[in-house]
């Protein structure tokens, strides 16, 4: 009986694990696209002005 509880606690550290992963990839990935959002938003700002 202990050894399957052992296993179970096991698969949810391992699902934990892919779970924390995943979300950290998500959060570099979407970083770099905030990153491009920024500039972009810099150089039509930047447009804006010199077109007035």
């Amino acid at each position: 009986m202990k050894k399957k509880q052992d296993e179970v606690m096991m698969n949810e550290y391992e699902y934990l694990l892919a779970v924390i992963i995943g979300v950290l990839i998500a959060i570099l990935l979407k970083r770099k696209d905030i990153m491009e959002i920024l500039k972009l938003r810099r150089e039509i700002r930047r447009i804006e002005r010199a077109s007035q």
